[in-house]
């Protein structure tokens, strides 16, 4: 049927007449018309017309009329019909927009091709933005990043100076071969030993902390036994040396689990930590606990290295392993190792046993900061006679160890890099601890824990 209305209508093409046989433009015109309708002839009537090159509309009002559109064939100076191009070029851009958008496929592509043409400006213009600086003789080159080199190895021996870890950046200028090009856009951030940064924890609610066991019920330091006492100290946060949280847990402090040693460490994350990650609860995590104590979670510093990372894995802000001593060959060691690996550590964990002196104690914390330049958490700190055998033969009084808390406690809290601290309350019938309890043997808060539970920022 197509083919014979289009036979019949192809006198009417070549003679570049209208539906009233008479002719609609100029000869020039016509004769283009001409050619552009025998090509599409000469193709086939749609077989291997490229749809999106060509159209060809059949309206059948009668018999006798077909009429023909090719975007070749209205190229001419003169339309084919003055009085009706506007109508025809809207004519064909909606059939330009059907064509497109009928096909869904086609509309993806579309809309891809888009997105692709919109970021490449995009990414130009901020790369010309912000890729550029301009040095002093006003040339363009490329924004630095220094990697600054150590000022000595990374490996840390027990003899090193203490401020072996601490980073400055160097006096000369950088290598041209150290610049990378818009690190803004894409580079990684990176520290001074080439590791990638990590965003700074947050702060705990304030700073006084409070240290007991809240074992489960039955047991020594039970949490029925204890929990009172932790109440009573009005701490921000807490710890009791494990990873559970009990169901009591005083809901005005943070409470903040600990992976005590190198048992079960993946059953204790999946059980116990997890869980608070989940509920919003948790937001750091405490590491070994005193892993260079036989007597304590004695791990070799192998051993907290290949678990470290399924700490790490929590995503929750990490204290280091808190060691008996923290300027010892085994935390040296542990961090040498996570600069190398590039581990995350965020806070250290630090313990002191010391006598009352508090210059000494200020100077040791001090100094633990400068040797690993990372701010400092004190899970544990009093004073205590490890030489007596009894609690009369204890060398340091009640008053005096009062006030040493009532000097060092206020500093603690005034130093930036002290992110926390908790006192350790020995048993009041233990000799080396006898004079830092805070409680009396009838649960009772000793004139020191009375000072302790009064202390608020």
């Amino acid at each position: 049927m197509q083919d014979r209305t289009m036979k019949r209508n192809d006198t009417k093409c070549d003679q570049g007449e209208n539906r009233q046989g008479q002719s609609t433009m100029p000869a020039p015109n016509r004769e283009r018309y001409l050619r552009c309708i025998s090509e599409i002839l000469d193709q086939g009537t749609y077989g291997s017309v490229n749809p999106n090159l060509a159209k060809m509309s059949l309206s059948r009002k009668d018999e006798e009329t077909v009429t023909f559109q090719h975007s070749e064939c209205e190229k001419g100076d003169t339309p084919i019909e003055s009085s009706g191009s506007d109508e025809r070029k809207s004519t064909l851009w909606r059939e330009l927009k059907e064509e497109l958008f009928s096909n869904p496929r086609r509309t993806s592509l579309f809309l891809l091709f888009s997105l692709v043409i919109v970021f490449s400006f995009t990414f130009c213009a901020l790369a010309l933005k912000y890729g550029l600086n301009r040095n002093e003789s006003g040339s363009n080159v490329a924004p630095t990043l220094t990697l600054v080199e150590l000022t000595s190895s990374p490996t840390i021996s027990p003899s090193a100076s203490t401020s072996n870890l601490r980073i400055t950046a160097p006096s000369a200028a950088p290598s041209r071969s150290m610049q990378l090009f818009s690190p803004t856009l894409y580079a990684p951030i990176l520290d001074p030993t080439g590791c990638a940064k990590h965003p700074t924890p947050a702060p705990l609610p304030g700073k006084k902390g409070v240290a007991f066991t809240l074992r489960p019920e039955g047991q020594k330091g039970s949490w029925i036994e204890n929990l009172p006492k932790v109440e009573a100290l009005n701490g921000y946060w807490n710890y009791n040396w494990g990873a559970y949280r009990i169901d009591a847990q005083p809901m005005d402090m943070e409470f903040t689990p600990m992976i005590w040693g190198p048992w079960f460490v993946p059953e204790f994350i999946q059980d116990h930590v997890l869980p608070q990650i989940q509920s919003r609860r948790a937001k750091r995590l405490l590491g070994f606990n005193e892993p260079d104590k036989q007597n304590q979670a004695n791990m070799s510093v192998d051993q907290a290295i290949d678990f470290w990372p399924q700490l790490e894995e929590t995503g929750l802000s990490l204290v280091s392993p808190s060691c008996v001593d923290p300027l010892g060959a085994w935390m040296e060691e542990f961090m040498s190792r996570v600069v190398e690996l590039c581990y995350r550590v965020d806070w250290i964990g630090v313990h002191w046993y010391g006598g009352p002196n508090v210059n000494s104690f200020k100077t040791k914390m001090q100094a633990v900061y400068e040797k690993y330049g990372k701010p400092i958490l004190i899970t544990e700190f009093a004073p205590a006679d490890w030489s007596a055998t009894t609690v009369q033969n204890n060398r340091h009084s009640a008053e005096t160890v009062l006030n040493f808390a009532k000097e060092a406690i206020p500093w603690l809290e005034e130093q930036p890099w002290v992110m926390g601290y908790a006192w350790f309350s020995f048993e009041i019938d233990r000799p080396e601890g006898t004079s830092s309890a805070l409680f009396n043997l009838d649960g009772t808060l000793t004139p020191l824990g009375q000072y302790y539970a009064s202390v608020r920022t």
